[in-house]
Parts: structure tokens; sequence; C-alpha cells
């Protein structure tokens, strides 16, 4: 068997120069971390042109000579048919460089005046990317994992191309990879090589769908779906989620939640749905400031702010940091938005929700950022720049209508970001000891804020329905005017307080009330420190706020 040679060669000095010219191109594209280079046939020349950073950049234009050396090479490196240039094509080829291996993905169109070849460069290293090279956010990372150790259910991560939702995936593959499981994948095409997976590359004669049938008889743990495009597909894919097998797939939606109302769109059932998905995942990547460089950091200006809150964002009240240059980025992270499936989200689906419905339940969970909210609190840590959040997420962030403790907080500008998150992240670790310890206390307890301002917080979520319903269970309120109530607050007043609303409309007094509220927090600490509730049925609303 012949070895193929590790890089463009040439048979005599009339290609020389056309394979020195891929060979320092392709390396160049690499060096410069270019996903993508552009060629473009126009009459007698050849515009070349490459993605940096999200843009296109323009490299160099040759002439119809070195054009045709170029289109020769590359059709011949990837096994394409050279006489074929009258339809679309597509090949890959892989270059060894002494530095490393870059894969290569061509695809050749003809159009007006020539052709356009487009070479997506496939990074190899991200194959082995693990999920702490993700940098997920401590409490995305948590419960994508629990996700990720259930046996059987759907798993979705959605964005538009060039989001990394492939590399995300692969690194939830390669945390599964221990050994023990048959893991597969099917893909248009397979970007990233791993021996030991089975990786199946969809053609004209491997459907998604018929693709996805063939695995299922091939005694699968793991199905890695590489897009769920048609209502067969996700048929099959909902079938197989259902029957004993972790699926992962890729959607194309704006945000999480719209995933859902997606894949109703293509037939799947809502029992079916509610009862098969384990959670969804949106992502969009953006740059990050270098830490080694010192950043100029300056107040949110007026524009900002307008955007802020036209997208239902609060202000960031103190400086965000600026970038001076390109020089001042290094790397790309991913702003997340997670849905995992739980009582409220599955109630939510069942009940025919649209996107806003599922949006509303998944806020409750504390892991839960918007697009929108992520990137403005990676804008706050420092981790990127306003600027490129807004290029990212545009006027696209969906902001929930239900609101948490922390989210009211930040907006009275009683806390920061990195207080509600380090609070969010200290009760997690308390959880994983088996504590219970909730949010609102958290910041009462490091005192970033009073008892009292944290019940007025409450008045705003969806924590004070829950503690009206106890007060109503306990006849101390009337059920039905409660529920009443809470439906003008959620349709018509839901920028007000629940507690004002009822203590207008003379269903309790602002002192009792305050009463109740206070009872409700009575709490007793174990030796060991958890926290342990004197009367679990009567106060669970509230504390649960709290």
């Amino acid at each position: 068997m012949i070895n193929e040679p590790p890089l463009f060669i040439w048979s005599g000095q009339h290609d020389k120069r056309g394979a020195e010219y891929l060979n320092k191109m392709f390396k160049t594209a690499a060096q410069m971390k270019s996903p993508d280079i552009h060629m473009h046939w126009v009459n007698s020349h050849v515009v070349i042109k490459m993605r940096i950073d999200g843009h296109m950049q323009h490299v160099e234009t040759v002439d119809s000579a070195m054009g045709r050396m170029l289109d020769d090479k590359i059709r011949a490196r990837a096994s394409m048919d050279l006489s074929q240039r009258h339809a679309p094509i597509d090949g890959r080829m892989s270059l060894r460089y002494p530095e490393g291996v870059i894969d290569v993905r061509v695809s050749v169109l003809p159009c007006q005046g020539g052709q356009k070849i487009v070479c997506r460069l496939l990074d190899q290293s991200n194959a082995s990317m693990t999920m702490d090279d993700i940098h997920m956010p401590m409490l995305v990372k948590h419960h994508f994992l629990e996700m990720l150790n259930e046996p059987q259910g759907i798993i979705l991560v959605t964005g538009p191309t060039g989001s990394g939702k492939t590399t995300t995936l692969y690194a939830a593959l390669n945390e599964l990879n221990d050994g023990t499981l048959n893991i597969n994948t099917l893909e248009n095409p397979v970007e990233y090589v791993i021996p030991e997976f089975v990786q199946v590359n969809v053609t004209h004669l491997i459907t998604f769908a018929q693709g996805l049938r063939a695995l299922l008889r091939q005694d699968p743990d793991v199905i890695l779906i590489g897009e769920i495009r048609d209502s067969e597909t996700a048929e099959i894919a909902m079938r197989a989620a259902n029957t004993g097998h972790l699926v992962l797939a890729t959607l194309h939606t704006n945000n999480a939640a719209q995933a859902i109302p997606r894949l109703i769109d293509l037939g799947v059932d809502r029992q079916t749905l509610a009862s098969t998905l384990l959670g969804v995942v949106a992502q969009r990547l953006v740059q990050t400031l270098k830490k080694d460089v010192q950043h100029q950091w300056t107040d949110v200006t007026d524009f900002e702010a307008h955007w802020l809150k036209s997208n239902g964002l609060p202000l960031i009240h103190g400086k965000v940091p600026r970038a001076t240059g390109k020089e001042s980025f290094s790397g790309k992270r991913p702003i997340i938005e997670m849905i995992k499936s739980d009582k409220h989200v599955r109630a939510a689906i069942l009940r025919g929700g649209g996107e806003m419905e599922v949006l509303n339940a998944a806020i409750r969970q504390p892991h839960f950022d918007t697009l929108g909210q992520a990137g403005v609190r990676m804008v706050s840590a420092g981790i990127t720049t306003m600027e490129l959040v807004q290029r990212l997420i545009k006027d696209d962030s969906v902001a929930p209508t239900v609101r948490r403790i922390g989210d009211v907080l930040l907006e009275q500008g009683l806390v920061s970001f990195s207080d509600v998150n380090g609070a969010a992240e200290f009760q997690l670790s308390l959880m994983l000891e088996g504590k219970v310890r909730k949010v609102g206390q958290i910041l009462v307890d490091r005192g970033l804020v009073t008892q009292d301002q944290v019940v007025k917080a409450m008045g705003f979520t969806e924590g004070a329905v829950d503690f009206l319903y106890v007060l109503a269970s306990r006849r101390i309120l009337p059920y039905r005017k409660v529920q009443s109530t809470v439906q003008i607050w959620r349709s018509e007043r839901h920028q007000e307080s629940l507690f004002d609303l009822v203590i207008e409309q003379e269903l309790i007094t602002k002192e009792i009330l305050d009463e109740e509220v206070y009872r409700s927090d009575d709490r007793d600490y174990a030796a060991d420190g958890a926290l342990v509730l004197n009367s679990p049925g009567a106060n669970a609303g509230a504390v649960a706020a709290l």
C-alpha cells in the first residue's frame, strides 16, 4: 500500500509554485486559527480570503494559472473528480506538518463566472477535549454531568454554525468514554476522528434516518446524531432515547427554549418529549480577554445601558473591560444557556406551552441563565467585552417573565453578579455535602443584604406564589381570592410585588404577612451546621424562595 505524502507535492518546476503556496497557506491558516479558507474563481483571477475572528479577511488575489494549479491539487488531494465541473462536490484531506495534523473538509460549488472552493480546517486537538476544556460555569457543568450520567434520554445542543456544538458534544463523549460503552456517531460529515468510536458519515446512500436505524441494530449505548433536521430522524431519535440509549444531538434554534416547539413542529409527541428529554444546551462562542494584559475598565455607556434594558437584562453597576485591539484577546469560550428537564419543564411541555412558558419554568433552576444573562455575567467577570456580547446576542435575548431572588436583588442594585454567582456556587458545594441553604439566606449570612430586603425581593418571584398558597392551605388566606390575585399579578402587574398586591386587595395586613414570612424562616442548625426546618410542611414555600 502506497502511503500518501504528508503535504501537497509537485511533479516539476511547472507546478512547484502551486504546491508550495498551498502548503504555506494551510499552515498559516492553522496558526491564525482560521476555521475557513475561501477561494473564489472570478473570470481571470482567484480571490482568496480567510475567516479570522468571525470576519472575512482578504489574503491575496492570484492569476488564473495559479488558480488552475490550486484547483487541480486540492481536488486530487481530496479524492475529488477532476472532470466534475458542473455540480457541487465534497471531499476531505489531511495535511501532516511537523507541528501537527490538519484535517480539511473541502466543498466545491460551481457559480457564476467560475467556482467557489471553501476549505474548513478541523482542529483535531478538539477531538480530545474534556469537559474541563469547555470552561462551563461550575453550576452548569455540575448539572450537565448529571444529565450525562443518565442511562437513557436525549440531550440537545443548539446554536448556529461555528458556535462550538460539535466540540461540546465530543467533550461529553470523551467524558463517557471509559471503555465500557459502545459509543456511535452519525454525522455529515465526521469532523473529529476517534478510533474508539464507531463513526458513520451521512452520504447520498446513508441518510440520517437510515444510518440511525442501522446503528440501533449495533447494540449501542450512546449515539451522537450530527443534526436532527427532519421528522423521521426526530421520531427515531426519540424512540432510541426512550428504549435504553443515551442520545446526543444538535438542532438549529436561537435559544434552548425554542428547541421544544421545534421538535413538536417536527411531529414529536409532547408526552414522549416530556418523558425523554434530559436537557437542552444553547451556546455561542465568544472571544476571551487575555489574563496577562492590562485592560481598560470604564462605565457602561448609555447605548449599552439601553441595550441591556431593552433585552430585559439588569444594568451592570460598576466598570466593564474594554479591548484596545486584537492583541487583547486569546481563545474562545462558550456563552451557555442550559435548560434541564425537571417537573416544571415537563409540566410546561405537557401543557402545550411555547418558548416563554418553557423559559419561565427553567428560570427556577439555579444554573439557568439566558444567553443574554450568561454573556453579561462573563462581561462583569472580566472574561470578555460588552461589544462582543452585543454582537453575538444582538436583540435575540428573550427575558423570562419569572424572576429569582438573586435577579431581583441584582436589578435593585443591592448585589453584584459576582455576589449572586458566589452564593449560588456555595449553595451547590453545601448541597454536595448534604446540606441545604438558599441563595437569599447565603447573601444575608455574608452581610450583603438584610433579611428584610430578601423578603421584599421575594414578593417579585414565584416563591411568593408558593408562600401565599401555603397560607391558603392553612386557611389564613381565602384560596379562591389568592388564585385570582395571582392570575392578575402574572398577567397584568408582574413588575410589582405580589405581597403588595394582596395587601392592596385587603386579603391580609402587612403586619400579619411580615409575621408569617419571618415565622416561615424559623430555623435551627444541627451540630454539623446543616439546616434543619422546624415545620417542613408549613414553611416550605417561603424557605424555598429564600
